[in-house]
């Protein structure tokens, strides 16, 4: 006659036997240390390096930024180029002749987007140029 605990038993000394079987020796864990200790070392120092000089040239990057719009407007560049867009709207330069303010407003963000783009490139050439390297 079987008992009911001793099927229980039972499997559960398989599942010992089968977890002690996985088990990985001392030695066998130190071989594996000693083979991916010195690449996984490698490779966080040179994350490491890598999120530093990230972090730093968007700090360089920002204060580019801000400090050329600070000399934009102390110079009092954005009423000069406010002029450029009301003559170029009423000269006709993009192929229309623009006399309201909403036109001559948006050739004036045209105007400021492209200066912007243009004095903020090289910032972005190299921001794309380590985001694929």
């Amino acid at each position: 006659m079987i008992k009911e605990g001793e099927p229980e038993k039972e499997e559960q000394d398989k599942k010992d036997e089968g977890e002690s079987k996985n088990e990985e020796t001392p030695s066998s864990k130190s071989k594996l240390h000693s083979l991916f200790l010195p690449q996984l070392e490698s490779k966080f120092s040179k994350s490491q390096a890598y999120g530093y000089d990230k972090i730093t040239f968007g700090i360089i990057s920002s204060i580019y930024d801000t400090t050329e719009t600070l000399v934009f407007m102390m110079i009092g560049l954005l009423p000069y180029i406010w002029d450029a867009a009301t003559r170029i709207g009423k000269e006709g330069t993009l192929f229309v002749i623009v006399e309201s303010e909403i036109g001559v407003s948006l050739i004036f963000v045209a105007l400021v987007q492209f200066i912007g783009m243009a004095t903020s490139l090289p910032f972005e050439v190299v921001r794309l140029s380590n985001c694929y390297a």
